[in-house]
């Protein structure tokens, strides 16, 4: 496995497999994921994950309308540690046109109740947008897992 472009880490309040719970449910990634609104600047939430979780199996990022505005394949998956996927944006040309980008979820149970989730970012050239996209989302989507888990209540209200 080739190095990572980038590397985002965080501790949440919950433990392991809440924390994945919160990574693979489709109703919780709903409460805190979405894609870029370019009118609001940052994600619009109602972005629900699909998939069966398993080696091969597509994943599907899905609004509340039924429009899926990203989608992927499971690369690999140890629950509740790791989770490899693909991740390929349609909600922008220039992002669909320049393909996917691979990402890496590592969760650690650093014991009571708290878990280091560090998510590795591949695949992205350093001149691309759907690098600076990245950068600039992941940040925005963890924290947005870490609220709600931690107080039951969406990152923007």
């Amino acid at each position: 496995m080739s190095e990572p472009v980038h590397v985002y880490k965080a501790y949440i309040g919950a433990g392991l497999d809440e924390v994945w719970r919160g990574i693979t449910d489709g109703e919780l990634t709903s409460q805190y994921r979405g894609p870029c609104h370019p009118d609001l600047g940052m994600a619009e939430y109602g972005t629900g994950v699909r998939s069966d979780w398993t080696p091969g199996a597509s994943v599907e990022h899905v609004t509340r309308d039924g429009e899926v505005v990203a989608d992927g394949k499971v690369i690999a998956i140890d629950a509740p540690n790791r989770l490899e996927v693909t991740f390929h944006a349609h909600w922008d040309p220039e992002l669909e046109a320049e393909g996917p980008v691979r990402e890496v979820y590592r969760l650690e149970d650093e014991k009571m109740g708290l878990t280091k989730i560090t998510v590795e970012l591949y695949d992205a050239p350093p001149d691309s947008k759907k690098l600076a996209d990245t950068v600039d989302h992941i940040p925005f989507i963890i924290s947005g897992l870490k609220t709600l888990l931690e107080t039951g209540r969406p990152l923007v209200h």
